[in-house]
């Protein structure tokens, strides 16, 4: 017995192929959709910046006259910060040499006299005369004891006729602030 299978062969053939066009052309008519839609949804974004960016030349057209008047505002309000500043230096550095030399008054040793004293920045130059030499090391003693002051150095002495002629260098610290606030 002979069983002929080309006609179903041939009408599965046609199934196959007309479902695969079927599935080709579904294929393609998404892909055009899905782009369809693309273009539209890019379209909406464009319009939108388009808005954006015509909003922003309409308020840049509006602010320009206005230009001239806010760099000179922001000159103005720059100036009044540096003479606020300036001022504010001015009056910390005037408080500031008033505790220095309060400091070095309550820092005195009997027996010594300040003949000089020279503010360089941080750091400040004293010379003097003192008694003798226990006078000189009671006086550097004081001032390394003090709060604001620190780093006494001996930078010379010179003996003469029983006096001690010195020269000190201090330096108040960067904290000096907070202790001449106490």
């Amino acid at each position: 017995m002979t069983i002929n299978l080309m006609p179903w062969r041939e009408a599965d053939g046609r199934r196959r192929t007309r479902l695969f066009w079927m599935q080709l052309l579904s294929a393609a008519g998404l892909a055009v959709l899905l782009a369809l839609v693309e273009s539209l949804l890019l379209d909406e974004r464009v319009s939108i910046q388009r808005q954006r960016q015509a909003h922003i030349e309409a308020v840049l057209d509006e602010l320009t006259p206005q230009l001239p008047e806010v760099r000179r505002l922001q000159q103005l309000v720059a100036a009044r910060q540096a003479r606020l500043e300036q001022w504010k230096r001015d009056r910390r550095n005037r408080y500031l040499m008033a505790a220095l030399f309060n400091e070095l008054a309550a820092t005195v040793a009997p027996g010594v006299v300040y003949r000089a004293v020279e503010v360089h920045g941080e750091r400040l130059e004293l010379r003097g005369v003192s008694a003798d030499s226990g006078a000189l090391d009671l006086q550097i003693r004081r001032i390394e004891q003090s709060p604001i002051l620190s780093g006494a150095e001996l930078v010379d002495v010179v003996e003469s006729r029983g006096r001690q002629y010195f020269s000190l260098r201090l330096s108040f610290p960067d904290g000096g602030d907070d202790a001449l606030e106490s």
